[in-house]
């Protein structure tokens, strides 16, 4: 009779510890059979940087060169499609420079927002009925409605206010900490926002209105524009690939036929990842996500989506 026997593997990676657990064993492993022990760097780190708010900002840079990339590899296949013609230089440089502006719609600065992960909202919306909800996690409320200056100004200026501490006396003093962390990042973070925005930092809705008067003007785009019949046309083109996240753009280029860049844009394939990014869309509002069902409905049920 054939014995099965199991060997596991399993690691935990960090900045500084690194957790390691491992067994063998032919059903439940018994304590004896465990090993388990934690890998700690020095503290000089011997060249790596543990520090999250840098690992951070390293991300999210090379994360949205990505995402720039695809893109704007993206509307180059998709102009050319439509125009049954390759794109001139001019038209590649106008297109890239309108991609590079993209603008922000909800909170995202580089400040690590993990000690809001594991705080309740309940004292919160005690405290700030008008911020926040006990039906949803902290951390999820403020990324996605801390969107704006406006929003911002208001959290900001309502948290400066101690009004949690009424609700924390009878909380321990671990629970106490916890809690006065979150006030804290997220005082931080609604602050860098709002300096943001006074550097330049723009919301997206800005930066589609400049495109969309932009792309009238360019006299690089204007056979484009007599292609698409118009120009808002196609700055609905541009507008919506430039809203598009990272994970859509990796789901349409996630097949191996797609890392070709001779491959024609693939028309079909391009609706259904649309479809799929705008369901995975988190909207603010109730009539957004209304409006959004009735744009996906109408997509299915169009033949052509250009």
């Amino acid at each position: 009779m054939t014995k099965i026997v199991y060997s596991v593997v399993a690691s935990d990676m960090g900045g500084k510890y690194t957790g390691n657990i491992s067994f063998t064993t032919n059903g439940i492993p018994t304590e004896d059979e465990i090993n388990a022990y934690i890998i700690e760097m020095p503290e000089n780190g011997g060249g790596i940087n543990y520090t999250v708010k840098d690992r951070t900002s390293v991300r999210h840079h090379q994360r949205a060169l990505d995402r720039f990339k695809k893109a704007r590899k993206l509307i180059y296949l998709l102009l050319e499609y439509s125009a049954k013609r390759s794109l001139l230089p001019d038209e590649k440089e106008a297109i890239s420079s309108l991609m590079r502006r993209r603008g922000y719609t909800r909170l995202e600065s580089e400040l690590d927002l993990s000690p809001l992960e594991d705080v309740s909202p309940d004292l919160f919306a005690s405290a700030y009925p008008n911020l926040f909800s006990d039906s949803e996690s902290l951390l999820s409320q403020f990324k996605y409605n801390c969107c704006d200056l406006n929003s911002a100004t208001k959290y900001f200026n309502s948290l400066k206010d101690n009004l949690l501490d009424t609700y924390l006396k009878n909380v321990n003093k671990n629970e106490k900490k916890q809690y006065e962390c979150a006030i804290k990042t997220m005082r931080e973070a609604t602050n860098l926002l709002i300096q943001q925005e006074k550097f330049g930092h723009k919301h997206r809705k800005k930066y589609l209105e400049e495109i969309r008067s932009d792309i009238e003007k360019d006299s690089r785009l204007e056979s484009l524009r007599v292609i698409f019949k118009g120009g808002e046309n196609l700055f609905r083109c541009i507008g919506n690939i430039s809203n598009l996240q990272l994970r859509a753009l990796r789901w349409y280029f996630n097949d191996i036929s797609m890392k070709n860049t001779e491959k024609p844009f693939d028309e079909n394939r391009f609706r259904d990842i649309w479809i799929r990014a705008y369901q995975f869309f988190h909207y603010p509002t109730r009539e957004d996500g209304l409006n959004i069902s009735a744009l996906i409905k109408k997509v299915k049920e169009s033949k052509k989506i250009m």
